[in-house]
C-alpha cells in the first residue's frame, strides 16, 4: 500500500469524527499487528498511522505495550531504516504525557510478545540493544555509518524514561554507560547526540548512589571537557551533573581517586561558564519539582554548586527566559512551594559575593512575579 492511498484518521473530514472507544480499538489492532505481521510494509504503515494517536489522550493509556512492542520492532526490523526511526520516534512520543509512576512500569513491563528471548528484555535493555546494534554497524562497515536518527531517539527515550524514576536510572547506569560513551567517541560533532546523553547523566546524578559510576565509568572526565560547549543545554546538563558530584564533599571526591586539583578545574570551569550564560537564552529543559535544584543552595558546598544552582532557579523564575508562556510563574509556585524561600535566605547570609548577587536577584524575581 503507497502512502498516498494509506488512509488517516483526518482523510475524509466531513465524516463524523470516529468515537474514543473506536480509536482504542483501533490502536489495539495496530499494536496487535506489529507483534505479529512479518511484512515490513505493513510495519512501516502501522508506525506511520500509530503518529496520528494523541500521546497524552490515548497513547499514555497503552505506555508500556506500545513502548516495548514498538522496540521490538525497532530491532525486528533493524536493516529497516523507516521502521527503526518511525518506532523510536513514537516510543518517545508515548512518553510525553507520563508521570514518574507509569515511567517506572515501563522499566519493568516485558510484555507478552513471540519473538522468543526478546519478549524477557524491557523497554530500557531493548533500547540499549538498538543503540549497540548502530555502534556495531560503524564497526563493522567502513561504507554504512550509524543511523544518527535512531541514536538520537533512543537516548532521548533514555533521557525521558529515567526523569525523576530511580529505578529506570538504575538501569541504565548499570548496562548503559559504556554505551553512552561509545556513542559520544562516534559523534564528536553531533549536539543532538551530546544533549540527549547529558541529559540522561543528570537524571542519573540526581540519585545518589549511582554518582559513583559516573567516575569509575570515566565518564567525569569526558563531562569536564564538554563544560564549556557551545550549545547552551550541554554545557547546563554537564555542569548539573557535576555540581551533584562536588556536593559530595572532599572526602568523596578522593575516595573515588580524584586529585583535588581535577576539583579545582571543575568548579573553576563551571563558576566561569555558567556566569556567561544569557538569562533569555531559549533552552528545552523542564523540571517536575526544583528540589534537586534547591538541595544544592545548602551554605557549606561550594560556591561553583550555588553559582550553577542559582542561576539555574533564576532562568526557570525569570520571565526572560521564558519567551514562549508564563512558565516562570509556575516554577515560582514550585519554588516557594519546596522550600527555596528558606533556603535562598539562610544562601544570602552565607555565600560569596557573586552568589550572593544571584541570589539576591532570585529573590526579588519570586517577590514580584508572585500572581
Amino acid at each position: 500500500m503507497s502512502d498516498e492511498n494509506r488512509v488517516t484518521v483526518d482523510k475524509y473530514p466531513d465524516d463524523p469524527p470516529p468515537t474514543r472507544q473506536s480509536r482504542m480499538k483501533a490502536l489495539d489492532t495496530l499494536l496487535s499487528l506489529l507483534k505479529r505481521q512479518d511484512n515490513v510494509q505493513l510495519i512501516r504503515n502501522c508506525c506511520l498511522t500509530l503518529h496520528n494517536f494523541s500521546a497524552e489522550n490515548e497513547l499514555a493509556f497503552r505506555s508500556r505495550e506500545a513502548t516495548h512492542t514498538l522496540m521490538i520492532a525497532a530491532i525486528m526490523y533493524r536493516e529497516d531504516s523507516t521502521v527503526r526511526t518511525q518506532a523510536t520516534r513514537l516510543c518517545c512520543h508515548s512518553l510525553a504525557a507520563l508521570d514518574p509512576w507509569h515511567k517506572r512500569k515501563i522499566g519493568q513491563y516485558t510484555g507478552d510478545q513471540v519473538h522468543g528471548a526478546l519478549r524477557m528484555q524491557h523497554s530500557i535493555a531493548l533500547c540499549l540493544s538498538l543503540v549497540n546494534y548502530e555502534l556495531e554497524r560503524e564497526i563493522l562497515s567502513e561504507e554504512e555509518q550509524p543511523d544518527t536518527n535512531t541514536i538520537e531517539a533512543c537516548w532521548t527515550f533514555l533521557w525521558n524514561v529515567t526523569d525523576e524514576t530511580p529505578e529506570n536510572s538504575e538501569l541504565v547506569a548499570r548496562d548503559g554507560l559504556e554505551l553512552l560513551m561509545r556513542s559520544l567517541a562516534s559523534f564528536p560533532d553531533s549536539i543532538p547526540v551530546h544533549r540527549n546523553t547529558m541529559g540522561l547523566v543528570t537524571n542519573i546524578a540526581e540519585v545518589r548512589h549511582l554518582r559513583s559510576k559516573l567516575i569509575t565509568s570515566g565518564l567525569l572526565q569526558v563531562m569536564i571537557g564538554l563544560i564549556q560547549h557551545d550549545d547552551l543545554e550541554v554545557s547546563y546538563n554537564v555542569c548539573g551533573t557535576l555540581c551533584h558530584i562536588l556536593a559530595e564533599g572532599v572526602e568523596y571526591w578522593e575516595s573515588q581517586g580524584l586529585s583535588l586539583e581535577t576539583r579545582e578545574e571543575c568548579s573553576s570551569k563551571i563558576s566561569s561558564v555558567v556566569l556567561s550564560w544569557p538569562l533569555e537564552k531559549e533552552r528545552g529543559i523542564n523540571y517536575r519539582s526544583l528540589k534537586p535544584l534547591i538541595s544544592l543552595l545548602q551554605p557549606e558546598l561550594p560556591s561553583a554548586v550555588h553559582i550553577w544552582a542559582a542561576w539555574a532557579l533564576l532562568s526557570l523564575c525569570s520571565n526572560a527566559s521564558n519567551l514562549m508562556g508564563p512558565m516562570h510563574q509556575h516554577y515560582i509556585k514550585l519554588f516557594k512551594k519546596e522550600g527555596g524561600e528558606a533556603a535562598a535566605d539562610l544562601l544570602v547570609n552565607n555565600g560569596n559575593t557573586v552568589v550572593k548577587e544571584i541570589v539576591e536577584r532570585l529573590a526579588q524575581t519570586v517577590k514580584t512575579n508572585v500572581t
